[in-house]
């Protein structure tokens, strides 16, 4: 059939992360952190039964202390701890939330590396995707109660500023990504803002929530807020085993464009691109992917 219409073509490396509206389908699915061989490295299968933190932005509970999986320094897996950390209290505008699934993102491993100009207080809680249930609420909170099942928008921004009020917060110069600018969700407890939050539809499980969220966020803002995607257009996305992609083939699907074409590297990658919903799986090592889209 090839390509028709508008082409929408869908590239990880191009993506500018991003904060947008958290996606409610996100909710549904799950996330995995492969190495480059394909498995799932041991370090990374804690399924952490934890919880979130921003304690660098938070006044601490005096005398209370928490659990957290931490790093003092930057560097490889040798500098992570499970630790004992001060326990935040909430903001009038937040709410504490007892983690009850954290997953681990690749950005993780990224922060605990550190770059050039990212500056954090150490120690720093690892962890950039959580969800949880509501143990405190502030004052200013009406539409969460203690008890919630939250999923929570890793983004945090001013929502004040001119790029807040007109929807493009991720370009707010306090633009933050718990886990990475922020204390993240390996620990006992978390403050976080009351707006950053999405309740959790029945028989979602926590690790669902948790494993989703900030590839979603990144996904949705890309192909839906900025792609403007609409039902009935074709979707090129590069790549079938990632967290972003496979979220991307999933809202894809579900916002009803079509064909969607993927590209992958194995097999494997394109069996899980084909069930989540893809039209035309193309294997970048047998063929030339460019003329088999337009040969599809």
């Amino acid at each position: 059939m090839g390509l028709g219409g508008r082409i929408f073509c869908f590239f990880v490396d191009a993506l500018t992360k991003s904060a947008g509206q958290f996606c409610k389908i996100a909710l549904h699915y799950q996330q995995k952190i492969r190495a480059h061989d394909g498995t799932v490295p041991k370090q990374l299968l804690i399924s952490i039964r934890l919880s979130i933190i921003p304690t660098s932005n938070h006044h601490a509970s005096k005398g209370i202390l928490m659990k957290a999986i931490v790093f003092r320094q930057h560097g490889d897996l040798s500098q992570v701890a499970y630790a004992d950390v001060p326990k935040p209290e909430i903001g009038p505008d937040e709410v504490l939330l007892q983690v009850k699934a954290a997953a681990y993102n690749r950005l993780d491993l990224w922060v605990l590396e550190g770059w050039y100009g990212l500056k954090l207080h150490l120690p720093h809680v690892m962890g950039s995707d959580g969800a949880g249930v509501i143990a405190e609420v502030g004052k200013n909170v009406t539409r969460f109660a203690v008890g919630d099942h939250v999923a929570v928008n890793p983004t945090v921004s001013c929502g004040q500023c001119a790029y807040c009020v007109s929807g493009r917060d991720h370009m707010c110069d306090r633009f933050a990504i718990i886990g990475e600018h922020l204390d993240g969700f390996a620990a006992e407890f978390t403050a976080v803002p009351a707006k950053n939050l999405l309740k959790m539809p029945d028989g979602v499980k926590f690790e669902d929530a948790a494993a989703a969220s900030l590839v979603f966020v990144t996904a949705w803002h890309s192909l839906i807020t900025r792609g403007q995607l609409r039902p009935g257009e074709s979707i090129l996305i590069v790549g079938a085993g990632g967290g972003v992609n496979t979220a991307a083939i999933q809202i894809a699907k579900l916002a009803g464009a079509g064909p969607i074409y993927v590209v992958g590297s194995s097999e494997e990658k394109l069996a899980l691109a084909r069930a989540l919903g893809a039209d035309v799986a193309i294997n970048r090592h047998e063929e030339n992917w460019g003329k088999a889209v337009f040969k599809a």
